[in-house]
């Protein structure tokens, strides 16, 4: 699942959506047992390392053995100019951040993000699922075996 921001407010700049149901949906998949990871895209400026600390402080709140990714930020992807691309040094700092308050980091360059000998879920945000499913679509043009599924947000959250 992504958690893109702890801070609400940059939460809400990014994704124009409150982070409450995406912290109340971590701690229902643990709780509930499900196999799963938490994932962030570093932005440098946006998404920092102060970002990165607070998830892994949330995350780990709830367990230190969740398993947590950080990113790359890659700008061919972005609509418009946010940030740039993290530096190696960067990644390296956001990985130190997050592995002092959990087990399993990892941080993972964008040339590296998808494998397809996976099938990927997604818990997402209803209101975002139309927009989710346009960007699907896109990366299928890409990458012909793209599998990912979603489930909203509300199904996780109604138990």
């Amino acid at each position: 699942m992504d958690i893109k921001a702890f801070s609400e407010d940059v939460h809400y700049w990014y994704t124009g959506k409150s982070n409450r149901n995406v912290l109340k949906a971590a701690k229902l998949l643990y709780d509930y047992d499900v196999n799963f990871y938490v994932r962030t895209i570093l932005m440098p400026g946006v998404i920092d390392m102060h970002e990165v600390e607070m998830i892994a402080e949330f995350l780990s709140s709830i367990s230190p053995e969740i398993p947590y990714r950080i990113y790359e930020f890659d700008p061919k992807h972005a609509k418009q100019p946010v940030s740039r691309k993290p530096s190696l040094k960067e990644m390296s700092e956001a990985f130190k951040v997050a592995k002092r308050h959990l087990k399993s980091v990892e941080s993972i360059p964008a040339s590296e993000v998808y494998d397809s000998s996976f099938e990927y879920i997604e818990v997402r945000e209803d209101t975002l699922q139309d927009k989710f499913n346009r960007i699907d679509e896109i990366s299928k043009l890409s990458i012909k075996d793209w599998k990912i599924r979603s489930i909203p947000f509300s199904k996780i959250l109604s138990g």
